[in-house]
C-alpha cells in the first residue's frame, strides 16, 4: 500500500492548488482529476483483481518515478488555466466557413469508409474473438491503403471540428454548420468502433466535456442547458456502446465491471512494475515510428518489439506488452527513465513557452493548440494515442498551430473578438 501514498498526496495537493486558484469548474481541474481518479481506481484494482494483487505486497520504485513525471507534465496547468478565458478571437467568418465545410466533407468521407466496416464486424460469427483475430491476423474487412489512411487521419483530428462546433455556438452563427461539425467529430468513435475498440467513445466524451468547460462562459444559460441535455443523450448512447463491446469481449456482467475497472486503473500499476523489470528499449520505434523510420526500417522495429515482449514474458509480465501504463509507459519502452523525464519536460516547456501569456486575449491558433495539446494528455492517461504515423503527424500539426499563434499570424487576418458574458 505504501506505493500509493506518495502519488496520492502529490496528486491531491496538485488538485487542491488548482481548485484554490481556478475554482472547481475548470479545464485544469478536469485534466488533473482524470489522473487522480485513475490512481484511486488502481488501488481498488489491486484489491479486486488477482492479477494485480502482487502490487500490494512489493514496493516498486517506479511508483515514485511515475508520480514525478506526471507532476512535471501537469504542473504547467497551475500557471496556464482557462479560467481567465474571457475573449474569444476568431478569424474572418468566411475563412472559418470554408475551413468548416472542408472538415465536414472530409469527415463524411471517413464515415462512408468505416460505417460499412462496422456492419461487417457486427455480423462476424464469433464477435467475442474478433479482437484476438484482429491482433493475430490483421483486420479482415479493411484494405490498408491511401483511402483508409486518409479516412483514419481525418478521424484522428476529430477535436478540430468538435471545437469549431462550440465556436459557432459561442458566436451564435450558422447553427446548421455547428450541428454538422458536431456530427463530423463522431468520425473518431466510428473509426475506432470499426476495429471493435472502446477508446473512441471514451476519448470523444472526454473531449466534449473539456470543450463544454472551456466555452461555457460564452454560451447563454438556456442554450447551455439544451446542449448539456443533447450531449448527455449522446454520451448515454456511447456508454451503451462501451458496455456492448465490453460484454462481447469479456463475457458476463462481473467480468465486464472488472474490465472497466481494469480500463481505468491498470496504468499506474503497469508503469510502476515495468520500471523494475530488466528489458531492452525500443529506441523510438514504439512511440515515434514516423521519425524512427527515417533512420531505420520496419524489420528492425519488429525485432525490437519481439525482444521487448520476450523479456516481459521471461519476467512473468507478458500481459504488459499489450496493456496500458499512460503515455509514460510508451516513452519508457522506447527511451528508459531518462527519456521519459526528457520528453515530459520538453512537452511542459513547449506548452508554457507557446502559451506563456495565458488566456488574456488568446488568439484562435493558440486556443486550438491548447485544446489539441490537452487531448494528448487526456488520452495519454490511458496510453500514448499518438504512437503511430498518423498520431505523430497530429503532434507536428498541433505544434505548428501553436507556433502560428506565437508569431501573431492571426493579426494578418480579419479577426473578430467575442466577449464572455455568462
Amino acid at each position: 500500500m505504501l506505493q500509493f501514498f506518495f502519488p496520492f498526496i502529490v496528486f491531491l495537493t496538485l488538485l487542491v492548488l488548482v481548485i484554490a486558484k481556478d475554482k472547481f469548474y475548470s479545464n485544469s481541474v478536469f485534466l488533473i482529476s482524470i489522473y487522480f481518479i485513475g490512481l484511486l481506481s488502481s488501488v481498488a484494482l489491486s484489491f479486486l483483481n488477482d492479477k494485480y494483487a502482487y502490487f500490494l505486497d512489493v514496493y516498486y520504485l517506479g511508483s515514485v518515478f511515475f508520480t514525478l513525471a506526471i507532476l512535471i507534465l501537469l504542473s504547467p496547468f497551475i500557471i496556464v488555466n482557462s479560467e481567465n478565458f474571457s475573449t474569444l478571437v476568431i478569424p474572418d467568418r468566411n475563412i472559418l466557413d470554408k475551413i468548416s465545410i472542408i472538415l465536414i466533407l472530409l469527415s463524411f468521407f471517413s464515415f462512408f469508409n468505416f460505417i460499412p466496416v462496422i456492419y461487417q464486424v457486427l455480423n462476424t460469427e464469433n464477435l467475442s474473438q474478433f479482437r484476438y483475430l484482429l491482433t493475430a491476423e490483421g483486420h479482415p474487412y479493411i484494405n490498408e491503403g491511401l483511402i483508409n489512411t486518409l479516412a483514419g487521419v481525418v478521424a484522428t483530428f476529430f477535436i478540430i471540428p468538435l471545437t469549431l462546433s462550440f465556436v459557432y455556438i459561442c458566436i451564435n452563427y450558422r447553427p446548421l454548420l455547428s450541428i454538422l461539425l458536431l456530427i463530423s467529430s463522431l468520425s473518431y468513435p466510428v473509426f475506432v468502433f470499426s476495429y471493435f475498440g472502446r477508446d473512441g467513445v471514451v476519448f470523444w466524451g472526454l473531449a466534449v466535456v473539456f470543450n463544454l468547460i472551456l466555452f461555457r462562459k460564452f454560451i447563454p444559460p438556456i442554450k447551455l442547458l439544451k446542449i448539456k441535455r443533447l450531449l448527455l443523450v449522446l454520451i448515454f448512447v456511447f456508454i451503451v456502446v462501451f458496455i456492448f463491446i465490453s460484454y462481447h469481449r469479456f463475457g458476463d456482467l462481473g467480468s465486464v465491471l472488472l474490465s472497466i475497472l481494469d480500463y481505468l486503473g491498470q496504468q499506474f500499476i503497469n508503469f510502476s512494475t515495468s520500471v523494475d523489470l530488466d528489458t531492452e528499449f525500443r529506441n523510438g520505434s514504439r512511440s515515434f515510428p514516423l521519425f524512427y523510420e527515417l533512420f531505420s526500417n520496419s524489420e528492425n522495429s519488429s525485432l525490437l518489439r519481439q525482444q521487448y515482449s520476450s523479456q516481459l514474458y521471461n519476467n512473468g509480465f507478458e500481459y504488459i506488452s499489450w496493456s496500458w501504463g499512460t503515455l509514460l509507459l510508451d516513452f519508457y519502452q522506447d527511451f528508459s527513465l531518462w527519456g521519459v523525464f526528457f520528453i515530459v519536460s520538453l512537452m511542459s516547456m513547449t506548452f508554457v513557452l507557446l502559451l506563456r501569456r495565458g488566456f488574456s486575449n488568446i488568439n484562435f491558433f493558440s486556443l486550438l493548440f491548447y485544446v489539441g495539446y490537452c487531448q494528448i494528455l487526456i488520452q495519454g492517461y490511458f496510453y500514448f494515442r499518438q504512437y503511430n504515423n498518423v498520431g505523430n503527424l497530429y503532434i507536428i500539426i498541433i505544434l505548428l498551430i501553436g507556433i502560428l499563434g506565437r508569431i501573431k499570424l492571426p493579426t494578418c487576418l480579419s479577426s473578430e473578438k467575442i466577449r464572455a458574458e455568462y
